[in-house]
């Protein structure tokens, strides 16, 4: 009568496998974020949530399309005033040592301003951001960045320009912007 044999070596490599098996979590290659800008004064602000949806190769590389809302509002000498501003665009994201990001983001909105006024009239204003920042994945829950962008366009009618927040030497703002994004994966 024979009966089969198995090593202690066999079984244990047998469990080592269905071990790495079970480890192993699937990455999302697609995820859904949102941006949210906000500056304030005593004569008015700006508020805007931007949405992104993202699709991720090679685990550092983020492209896709974006939709944006702002709403801006003033009081000045009892006058308030309020406009919004909605678009759509582009971004590409390169994450780096999972603790950095660099970007470009293309957008069109519609604006009401006109060579720096609110006027009735609206026009499509083109947005370009350059910059990057620091960029962290949580539990593979969440992923945030939080940024610094230029405007490289600074086109007059730019509904962005509320929210720069740096001067140069001689007072003038600069196309700086700050930006904190959310990303989940879905």
């Amino acid at each position: 009568m024979i009966s089969p044999a198995f090593s202690q070596e066999d079984e244990e490599e047998i469990t080592t496998y269905e071990e790495e098996e079970e480890s192993e979590q699937p990455v999302s290659n697609q995820e859904l974020g949102f941006d949210l800008n906000f500056s304030a004064s005593n004569f008015g602000g700006s508020g805007g949530l931007g949405l992104k949806y993202g699709i991720v190769k090679q685990e550092k590389f983020v492209f896709g399309p974006s939709l944006r809302y702002q709403h801006s509002w003033s009081s000045f000498n009892g006058y308030k005033s309020g406009f919004s501003v909605y678009g759509g665009g582009a971004f590409v994201h390169v994450r780096a040592y999972e603790y950095l990001f660099a970007g470009l983001e293309f957008e069109l909105l519609s604006s009401p301003i006109q060579n720096g006024y609110l006027t009735g009239v609206r026009s499509w204003v083109p947005i370009v951001l350059i910059g990057g920042g620091f960029s962290h994945s949580f539990g593979q829950k969440v992923r945030l960045n939080a940024g610094i962008m230029i405007d490289a366009i600074n086109h007059i009618n730019s509904p962005l320009r509320q929210g720069y927040f740096m001067r140069n030497k001689q007072g003038v703002l600069l196309p700086v912007l700050y930006r904190i994004a959310f990303f989940f994966p879905i």
